[in-house]
């Protein structure tokens, strides 16, 4: 299968990664409500961009929303992207970092949804593949 010209062309280059370009995004898509999500800016020598993005979101919907956030916060129009951010759904249920113990005084209680830490230690440990015996 051949490739168009423009897509071909765009691979071949050589691209370096945009760290502060990168970090700025990142720390944007965290204050957007799209905390496990993160971006690579790349750019060419011509100064072509390319947009890398990964990590997890709850819905489809968060997937193309942090796409369509992360090219609107670049400029937009003309930067290839490549999408890897993967669909958990579980990561909807995830409770607030904030306790309610702070508000009240009282004991946090456990509401049965699983906490953004936890969350975080079972992608470091099993990777984008859910746990023995989850769902996928």
């Amino acid at each position: 299968m051949l490739l168009p010209m423009r897509l071909a062309a765009a691979l071949a280059q050589d691209y370096t990664v945009d760290r502060a370009a990168s970090d700025e995004l990142n720390d944007f898509l965290r204050k957007n409500r799209l905390p496990l999500v993160g971006a690579q800016v790349l750019k060419a020598p011509d100064g072509q961009k390319r947009l890398m993005l990964y990590g997890f979101v709850a819905t489809d919907f968060g997937k193309r929303d942090a796409e369509k956030k992360a090219l609107a916060h670049l400029g937009g129009s003309g930067i290839m992207v490549e999408n890897r951010i993967v669909v958990r759904p579980e990561i909807g249920e995830l409770k607030s970092h904030r306790s309610p113990t702070a508000a009240s005084g009282g004991p946090a209680s456990d509401s049965g949804n699983l906490s953004f830490d936890r969350v975080m230690d079972d992608i470091q440990r099993f990777g984008v593949k859910s746990p023995p015996g989850g769902t996928n």
